[in-house]
Formats: C-alpha cells, sequence, structure tokens
C-alpha cells in the first residue's frame, strides 16, 4: 500500500469553481460593506433608545434588540 498515490485530486486554482483574487478581493469588499451598514444601523437604533437602559453606556446587540 506505501507508494501509492491517492486517486482524490488536489484542489487547484485551475478548478472552474476556484475564485480569482479580483473576485475574492470584490467579495471582501462587499462584505466589509454590509458589516459597515449592519453596524451603523445598530448604531443608530441604539441611539434611539432611551439612555438609562444601558448600564455603562455600552451595550450588547442582544440588549439593543431587547430594549424597547
Amino acid at each position: 500500500v506505501s507508494g501509492e498515490s491517492s486517486s482524490i485530486p488536489a484542489p487547484t486554482m485551475l478548478s472552474p469553481y476556484a475564485r480569482t483574487p479580483e473576485l475574492r478581493v470584490s467579495h471582501k469588499m462587499a462584505e466589509r460593506k454590509r458589516r459597515k451598514e449592519i453596524k451603523d444601523l445598530f448604531d443608530e437604533l441604539k441611539d434611539s433608545l432611551p439612555q438609562e437602559a444601558f448600564k455603562g453606556g455600552k451595550a450588547s446587540k442582544w440588549e439593543v434588540l431587547s430594549t424597547g
């Protein structure tokens, strides 16, 4: 059995499903934008709630969503 190579091919960048560097960068930028928009909306929601609801001034996303 030793000396035999595996019949399962290793993934390569030549695969038709592999992402090109341009697609990876584009996806990273889109994901970064999506996360920033979510953060901005949470901040906006938190600012619209009474500050007395949050002890210490900082609130988790769970606290923001469950308040009100």
